[in-house]
């Protein structure tokens, strides 16, 4: 299924988290942030967040629980949660580093202190009340927060040296605060030069994406490199994949780990299955896609939000789109099958399912998909 969210001329801003029907997406439409909650079957639900002074976010930081879905502008000091009784905004005294909600539909919000050594931990309830607050020494800078399947927050960041720096997480419990561990990245593992692009809740623990190398070494392997610590700190599997694009954006749940990344003509999810085995599904674009924001549904479907640009680059489609495995759809016919292809690449070569498109999802700048084809508007 894929969906047509909005049109925007300039190139949109988005995140993602589940929903009890399906998934909350955030983007900035130009008069301020939209919260949408998106599912199958259901009418959308839509609450509008005005940004004082016409301002613009630059970056969105989201997470969701119970039935709250908590929203962070950047690393600035807004924040807000919304739920069926409508939007909560809270000002936050320092700069928001990150938030990690919570099942029970709390959230733990992650902000600067002005000691830079330490970092200011605090649980809000879904109705701002605060539940505990507490500060913990950090061995350097936090770069992302992520949680464990238990709501513990685990904080990742790098640790300055005297040579170079060192990867570094620390996790702390959902209950009070208090730190259980940290522990340092071994620097063959996770060379300090790797840049974060992406920290996720996993089945095990979490799942930490770096850019493997920098886009101006063209002479060396290019790719994203996958590294799974547990909940103990532990590094498990790891691996590297295509880097396909300049930008991955990553999403966990208690079943998955997965990640999606620009193929050049639409949009490629993944997610690891084992040592060098990979799931991969794609959506059909004619040009450039770039994906947004991910996140995967309570009934285990993939949701992707992403941005498809036009000819002229002058319009942005923020589309979200939801895939599944189901039976085969039909053999396409004179115009291209309007279809996601679900392939995966391990020992069992040529299995391959196709997810249908509805008919009237868009499928290209001026295409919309019509009895399972991609066809142009009009015709």
């Amino acid at each position: 299924m894929r969906v047509l969210v909005a049109t925007t001329n300039r190139e949109p801003l988005a995140c993602a988290a589940p929903s009890s029907q399906g998934i909350w997406v955030a983007y900035d439409a130009g008069q301020g942030l939209v919260a949408r909650e998106l599912a199958v079957g259901a009418s959308a639900t839509e609450q509008t967040l005005p940004l004082e002074g016409g301002a613009r976010a630059d970056t969105l930081q989201c997470g969701s629980g119970g039935q709250a879905f908590w929203l962070s502008l950047g690393r600035g000091q807004a924040m807000a949660v919304v739920t069926k009784a409508g939007v909560r905004r809270v000002q936050s005294r320092a700069s928001v580093l990150g938030l990690a909600a919570q099942t029970d539909g709390s959230a733990v919000i992650v902000a600067a202190t002005a000691d830079s050594r330490k970092v200011e931990l605090v649980r809000l309830s879904a109705q701002l009340e605060p539940m505990w607050q507490r500060e913990l020494p950090t061995p350097g800078d936090v770069t992302a927060v992520a949680t464990t399947l238990r709501d513990d927050v685990v904080l990742v960041g790098r640790k300055p040296t005297g040579v170079a720096s060192t990867w570094w997480l620390l996790r702390a419990g959902q209950r009070d605060g208090l730190q259980a561990w940290t522990r340092e990245l071994d620097p063959t593992v996770a060379p300090s030069r790797f840049a974060l692009v992406g920290a996720t809740q996993s089945p095990t623990g979490v799942l930490l994406a770096f850019e493997s190398q920098a886009p101006a070494q063209s002479k060396s392997s290019q790719g994203w490199a996958l590294l799974h610590v547990d909940a103990n700190g532990t590094v498990g599997a790891r691996s590297v994949v295509p880097q396909r694009a300049p930008r991955l954006v990553v999403a966990g749940s208690e079943t998955a780990a997965i990640w999606a990344q620009e193929r050049g003509a639409g949009l490629i999810l993944e997610r690891a299955v084992g040592y060098g085995l990979v799931d991969s599904a794609t959506a059909p674009w004619p040009g450039p896609e770039t994906p947004l924001g991910l996140a995967v549904a309570r009934d285990g479907a993939w949701w992707a939000i992403s941005a498809g640009s036009h000819p002229a680059g002058d319009v942005w489609t923020l589309l979200a789109t939801r895939m599944v495995a189901v039976a085969p759809a039909a053999a396409p016919g004179p115009d291209p099958a309007c279809v996601a292809r679900w392939a995966v690449a391990s020992a069992q070569k040529g299995t391959d399912i196709n997810v249908a498109l509805e008919d009237g999802s868009p499928c290209g700048p001026a295409a919309v998909c019509r009895s399972g084809q991609c066809r142009p508007v009009g015709r």
